[in-house]
């Protein structure tokens, strides 16, 4: 199987493939209540996905939720510096 690396961090990917599916929750919502095709936020949701399943397989280990917010304050921090 091909890897694709991209010379992200592993902080970087968890919060951008957070960021997708975060993005995708109000793009759907907004479809549904306009009844009508959520393309915009299927795209986010794919997206997301596999860069998550990238980000796990890439940087195997032990991955918690209590890791994101930690991940999204040392990405801020590093593009503050």
């Amino acid at each position: 199987m091909a890897s694709i690396h991209l010379n992200l961090s592993r902080d970087s990917a968890i919060v951008i493939s957070v960021v997708f599916l975060a993005l995708a929750v109000p793009s759907i919502f907004a479809a549904w209540v306009d009844r009508r095709i959520p393309k915009i936020g299927l795209v986010l949701i794919v997206v997301g996905g596999l860069m998550t399943f990238w980000t796990l397989n890439t940087y195997p280990g032990d991955y918690v939720w209590e890791d994101v917010p930690m991940a999204f304050i040392e990405v801020i921090a590093s593009i503050v510096n």
